[in-house]
């Protein structure tokens, strides 16, 4: 008997006890990484739409003509068909609207996981604007609206 060796109940217990405090700790980071990636998508999203937005505008005299929001999701989908318009399970380009006609342009990215949109404004006047709106207080700058 003298020859078998083992942990005391204690022993576990206070093992098991530091676990649980490391995984308290380690569990809410990780799921905070989560949100960031569902934002990081949906800015890399209104990223690629406005670049999307700039080659139909080399294509079609440096205008932004593609009238209403359901031809300018089409219009920039079929330059660029990474750009999602149709799968709510993720981040989608929900608005493509020109702006004085078709002096500058608006898209919005909404992210279906956090309800966060991201919009990319260029003005007539050429004035780029990133804005965020969150209805979670997630990534907008700290606050519901913001820009990123």
């Amino acid at each position: 008997m003298s020859d078998e060796r083992g942990f005391t109940l204690i022993e576990l217990l206070a093992a098991m006890l530091i676990i649980g405090i490391l995984a308290a700790i380690a569990i809410p980071s990780f799921l905070s990484q989560q949100s960031k990636a569902d934002g990081s998508s949906a800015e890399i999203l209104a990223q690629t739409a406005e670049t999307a937005a700039k080659t139909y505008a080399v294509e079609n005299g440096g205008a932004y003509t593609w009238g209403n929001s359901k031809h300018g999701l089409a219009a920039l989908h079929t330059i660029e068909p990474g750009i999602n318009i149709s799968d709510s399970t993720e981040a989608e380009l929900t608005g493509a609207k020109e702006v004085s006609q078709g002096a500058g342009y608006e898209l919005v990215v909404t992210d279906s996981r956090t309800g966060d949109t991201y919009t990319v404004k260029l003005t007539a006047a050429g004035k780029l604007e990133h804005l965020c709106k969150s209805p979670t207080l997630h990534d907008c700058s700290g606050g519901k609206t913001g820009k990123w």
